[in-house]
């Protein structure tokens, strides 16, 4: 009965330590893999003043302040009223929303209007 005991204790032991090494990889194989979230943006909405080549300088409004900001432009996704547009559609006056690069500096993406239903 003896030998029974200690052969039980055994393997319960060596399951046990097994079991603490799988869950130990796991654990270490999602801390190796990096998050899939995607870095959130800023936005910023205004009105546009003026569109110039690779720049454009929005008025915003800053803690009840309003101010103009110039930001650059690159490659950039235009949307006005739903529809794909390009940055020739934005004209001066026009109200936007615009999500900017990760470093705050420029434009990636212009909205302006509402998707018709």
């Amino acid at each position: 009965m003896n030998r029974r005991s200690l052969l039980a204790f055994a393997l319960v032991t060596v399951f046990a330590f097994v079991s603490s090494i799988a869950l130990g990889a796991d654990k270490a194989d999602k801390a190796d893999k990096p998050d899939k979230k995607k870095p959130a943006t800023a936005a910023v909405k205004g009105v546009v003043k003026s569109v110039d080549g690779d720049k454009i300088t929005l008025t915003v409004k800053v803690k009840k302040e309003t101010e103009e900001k110039t930001f650059a432009v690159g490659e950039v996704k235009v949307q006005i009223n739903g529809e794909k547009k390009t940055l020739a559609d934005v004209t001066a006056g026009l109200e936007v929303t615009c999500k900017l690069s990760e470093d705050g500096k420029s434009i990636v993406a212009i909205n302006s209007g509402k998707k018709p239903k």
